[in-house]
């Protein structure tokens, strides 16, 4: 049975019966959503792909996991974050003041 399902479990197994491992899985998770926390667009997918890939190299080899998790975790600590670019203006539309700023109230009408 070599599809995505058993190579995921085997993997899982292997983490959740070392506590090394276990530690290190829990150490990736962290500096991962971290990464989320601050805004990082592209970290989801990558990580998705990374997990993949993991599995799929290592399967139940507690060697390779922990030198996957560790690399990981490295990457998720030193690459640049990038988020979301803020947004393009629409042509025409009037400016808008800052964010939850109440527009300036009228000034009464001369009697």
């Amino acid at each position: 049975a070599g599809d995505g399902a058993s190579v995921q479990g085997a993997a899982d197994l292997a983490i959740c019966g070392d506590e090394a491992l276990a530690r290190m899985d829990r150490l990736v998770a962290m500096t991962y959503v971290r990464r989320l926390d601050r805004g990082d667009i592209v970290v989801r997918n990558s990580q998705n792909g990374w997990l993949g890939a993991r599995n799929a190299a290592c399967g139940a080899d507690a060697i390779c996991l922990k030198r996957m998790m560790s690399e990981r975790v490295r990457v998720l600590q030193s690459a640049p974050i990038v988020t979301a670019p803020p947004p393009t203006p629409v042509p025409g539309a009037a400016p808008t003041g800052a964010p939850g700023a109440a527009p300036p109230a009228a000034a009464p009408a001369a009697r």
